[in-house]
């Protein structure tokens, strides 16, 4: 099950996706963002730990199949 902040994060990242075709992006854009909170930071760390993102030493995300899955389904029960 995925706290607030996780939900939050994924539907945001999975928006960029689905509208923008953008597969990859940066934490620190991500976090500076009007549509996620700065406090998201612990639940981005979990996304990662997780396996819903991944992220590379440049500090880029990316959704993996598990991330757009669970984004996929979350999108659906809304």
């Amino acid at each position: 099950m995925l706290t607030d902040g996780e939900h939050e994060l994924l539907g945001a990242i999975y928006r960029l996706l689905q509208h923008h075709g953008i597969a990859v992006v940066s934490r620190r854009e991500l976090l500076s963002t009007s549509m996620v909170a700065a406090s998201r930071s612990d639940a981005l760390d979990q996304l990662v730990k997780r396996g819903f993102l991944v992220e590379s030493p440049f500090g880029n995300l990316v959704l993996t199949a598990k991330g757009i899955e669970a984004a996929q389904h979350l999108n659906q029960d809304q």
